[in-house]
């Protein structure tokens, strides 16, 4: 019976097909075979997003002056009062007015020598909707409130944040796809994510402004935009 003999070949198209790499000697055996192995590359990924705010806080303070702490006090807490009862009246929640700071100064003559009345000033924070901003300061300088502090417009930072890191990472995944395609390859999977940074471009912020100067000044909150960036290490291979 005769024996079959496998030759060189032969023995390399099987030794390809089954994914090995082989080394034959002179008289034609496989002395080594290695599987092939993936390999990995890093890219980078960003994505960012803009979103409109949706929420303002509002910083008023009342000022008041008597000629003694107790009627300084006094007149400022009706004034303070009053400002509170119109943001409700506008729709704000007392929940979200909150006293932020409440002081008692003396004043003095103008040397210096004579307590001549006391000042007392009431700073409410005043959280509302972005579109409602405009309306709480008319309604809180209206009632007396005669300092705007200033305004700050936010956004729920979790969504935004998601909606940019899910574009960092598509990114990402189309520049590994891009890599992998340029080398015969393609992207088996990920093997881990190195680091995420965020940076978010604020909001516009009001400056201070007094009195009835700050009554029906329209407010405009913008944009925020959140950018986020990843580097991932994609697994590539056949």
């Amino acid at each position: 019976m005769k024996k079959s003999v496998l030759g060189v070949g032969a023995a390399t198209a099987l030794a390809a097909a089954f994914g090995v790499v082989a080394v034959l000697n002179s008289g034609g055996s496989a002395v080594q075979a290695a599987a092939t192995t993936p390999s990995l590359v890093s890219v980078y990924g960003n994505g960012s997003v803009s979103v409109a705010p949706t929420t303002a806080q509002i910083s008023v303070s009342v000022n008041n002056q008597g000629s003694t702490a107790q009627e300084a006090l006094n007149s400022n807490n009706a004034t303070a009062n009053h400002v509170i009862q119109a943001e409700e009246h506008q729709g704000v929640a007392k929940s979200a007015i909150a006293t932020a700071g409440l002081n008692i100064n003396p004043e003095y003559n103008q040397n210096g020598t004579q307590i001549t009345g006391y000042q007392v000033t009431d700073t409410l924070n005043i959280t509302t909707t972005a579109a409602g901003a405009g309306k709480a300061v008319d309604a809180a300088v209206q009632a007396g409130a005669n300092q705007v502090n200033g305004i700050n417009f936010t956004v729920p930072n979790n969504i935004v944040y998601r909606t940019a890191y899910k574009a960092a990472m598509a990114n990402a995944q189309s520049q590994a796809s891009a890599i992998a395609g340029s080398m015969g390859e393609k992207v088996l999977g990920v093997k881990s994510v190195a680091s995420v940074n965020q940076n978010t471009t604020p909001m516009p912020y009001a400056m201070s402004v007094t009195g009835a100067a700050a009554a029906r000044t329209p407010l405009m909150p913008g944009q925020s935009t959140q950018s986020v960036s990843v580097k991932v290490v994609y697994i590539i291979g056949h």
